[in-house]
């Protein structure tokens, strides 16, 4: 009886032993870690802190609240980017001028005493302008190449490097960072 006792608690810890262990990945490095799909041969655990600010809402980047009443949500450039080409593609310019225009933006139309809804029309005017830089870029700041350069408190741009400009008129997009979404501050023109 002894004997088979000892025989159970012996398999017992060497179970223990074997099937239990603990491992810890310190950190991983590589061009791929943390991109959405990528894989590797190490467990990686996002250890990003969740900032409500940052997330895009349930419901997605366009809310429509009732017939009248939508709210855009642009956490990214990306974002940003979809919310332009669809106030072009359905002629939505006071969604245009209330909620993806820029307050900066906004204040250069009020100071010069001309109506922001020219700039919408400016848009459209130029629309052919918009769609090639959009194509040139599809992903943003996440196109690969492409970053949030700083241009001053709240103020990025994402632009094309010299060498895609092509016959490109307009080769990057600026955007505020104001009340919890990216803005258009304005396109970015050839230098």
């Amino acid at each position: 009886m002894l004997r088979v006792c000892l025989m159970i608690v012996s398999a017992t810890l060497a179970l223990i032993a074997f099937g239990c262990y603990e491992e810890r990945v310190v950190g991983a490095r590589g061009l791929l870690v943390g991109l959405p799909g990528a894989e590797t041969g190490l467990p990686v655990e996002n250890n990003a802190k969740f900032v409500p600010t940052l997330a895009t809402p349930l419901g997605g980047i366009r809310e429509e609240i009732d017939e009248d009443t939508v709210v855009l949500h642009a956490k990214t450039v990306q974002h940003l980017m979809a919310h332009i080409v669809h106030a072009i593609e359905h002629d939505e310019q006071d969604l245009f001028v209330e909620q993806i225009m820029s307050r900066v933006t906004l204040d250069e139309f009020e100071t010069r005493r001309v109506d922001p809804a020219l700039g919408f029309q400016e848009i459209l005017r130029r629309q052919r302008d918009v769609f090639r830089l959009f194509s040139a870029m599809p992903f943003g700041e996440s196109t690969p190449g492409l970053y949030l350069e700083p241009l001053g408190p709240n103020t990025f741009r994402v632009a094309l490097p010299k060498s895609a400009w092509g016959d490109l008129r307009w080769v990057g997009i600026d955007a505020v960072f104001e009340k919890g979404n990216f803005r258009l501050r304005w396109f970015v023109g050839r230098s």
